[in-house]
């Protein structure tokens, strides 16, 4: 599924959207936590997009599904957190992020991903509640799915 062709997989985030996005997590079950953040020269957030749904291609491929974040640094690049439902290797990860971004910097390759498992599901929801609901009124806050739970999650909105 390539996230950029419609709007029918991002949801509107209301302020009063936190027990929503709870059951969403829920739902999901994420055992992973990822962050992918770009080297000092950084793309707009339209190309960042795409550049998400080409790693989420390669992440359906080994049957993952999750969620994902669109998130902006203070010197206002973008990043993405994606909380999946099933392990990666942080090596490969690092390395086909590293491709798809087309960066050309050593220390992105090193430190443009990073990899942490959540305890259970209490782990994710401080997570959300502490990193992601802060930053929903932000204008270019962005979400959405992906992977094979989709229908079920259609009917929580």
């Amino acid at each position: 599924m390539n996230l950029s062709e419609g709007k029918d997989d991002l949801f509107p985030f209301p302020i009063c959207m936190e027990k929503k996005l709870h059951r969403l997590v829920r739902t999901i079950e994420p055992r992973v936590l990822v962050r992918l953040t770009y080297p000092r020269v950084y793309p707009s957030a339209a190309e960042a997009r795409k550049h998400l749904d080409q790693l989420i291609d390669h992440l359906q491929r080994s049957n993952n599904c999750g969620l994902w974040f669109l998130c902006f640094q203070a010197r206002g690049a973008p990043f993405f957190w994606l909380m999946l439902k099933t392990f990666v290797k942080k090596d490969q990860l690092s390395r086909t992020w590293f491709e798809i971004v087309s960066s050309k910097d050593p220390a992105h390759l090193l430190a443009g991903v990073s990899v942490s498992g959540f305890q259970f599901t209490k782990g994710s929801y401080q997570f959300v509640t502490k990193t992601i609901l802060p930053t929903i009124n932000s204008p270019q806050f962005q979400y959405g799915t992906f992977g094979n739970f989709k229908a079920k999650l259609l009917s929580l909105f």
